[in-house]
């Protein structure tokens, strides 16, 4: 029993993450597969769908607390009514903790893409979605670094983005899930981290039309999720039209 525990094999892995997300212990989860990637994956084989999705959400669940957190530190620190220099020192600490955290976190999984996922990819669907996955990792770096760190992490953001780009324009219909994603996620980076708002909305815009009159029928299992980052593109769309039509409100006021 003792070598099941040190040694798990790869179902095992896969099980205890599908237990540890149904208990919504998602460090474990992440734990888990990062398990199942070191011991199963490259140059032998690579993830199933089942196990991309169980890695991504984990790792997803996981960071986001963080970012959620450091977001609210970053908003005390700047709404600093009332504090002392002393309690803003303490929040700083704090906030700076979590950055660490959050650095940690992605650059696990940023070295288990290089090394092991992204080598390991045979599909364009699946290199389509590791170099998703490592754009949103090194934009959420970007997200808390400054200045030089910044700027670095955002250039690798892109590269990343514009590899996932490449790959899903030329090998999936407009329609598929992933194509999909990389129009939703680069446009949000486009947005947020470069502050190229209209940049963004051009790409969701030009992805939602190109999908809407994609008339490519899709395996069932994808076409749920496919229908859902559509909803989300629209949703962006919106909110940025409304955020640059205030925009040119207040410039004209």
């Amino acid at each position: 029993m003792a070598d099941s525990q040190n040694s798990p094999t790869r179902e095992q892995c896969l099980y205890m993450a599908k237990v540890a997300e149904l208990a919504e212990r998602y460090n474990e989860t992440m734990n888990y597969m990062n398990k199942l990637v070191r011991a199963s994956v490259y140059p032998t084989s690579e993830l199933t769908s089942e196990e991309r999705r169980l890695l991504s959400t984990a790792y997803y669940r996981v960071i986001s607390v963080h970012r959620s957190a450091w977001r609210k530190m970053r908003s005390l620190e700047q709404n600093n009514d009332g504090n002392t220099n002393d309690d803003l020192v303490l929040v700083q600490e704090y906030r700076a903790r979590i950055e660490a955290d959050i650095s940690e976190i992605c650059d696990g999984i940023l070295k288990l893409l290089d090394e092991t996922l992204i080598p390991s990819a045979s599909s364009s669907e699946s290199k389509v979605f590791y170099f998703i996955t490592k754009g949103d990792h090194e934009r959420y770096l970007a997200e808390i670094k400054g200045d030089d760190e910044r700027r670095e992490a955002a250039e690798k953001a892109m590269q990343s983005y514009q590899t996932a780009e490449q790959i899903a324009l030329a090998d999936l219909p407009p329609k598929h899930p992933r194509r999909l994603a990389v129009a939703l996620n680069f446009a949000v980076f486009h947005s947020e981290i470069l502050k190229a708002c209209e940049t963004g909305c051009s790409k969701a815009r030009l992805a939602y039309a190109a999908a809407h009159s994609d008339e490519t029928q899709l395996p069932e299992e994808l076409q749920e999720e496919s229908a859902a980052i559509m909803q989300r593109l629209r949703n962006n769309i919106t909110f940025w039209d409304a955020q640059r039509t205030l925009e040119d409100y207040a410039v004209h006021i």
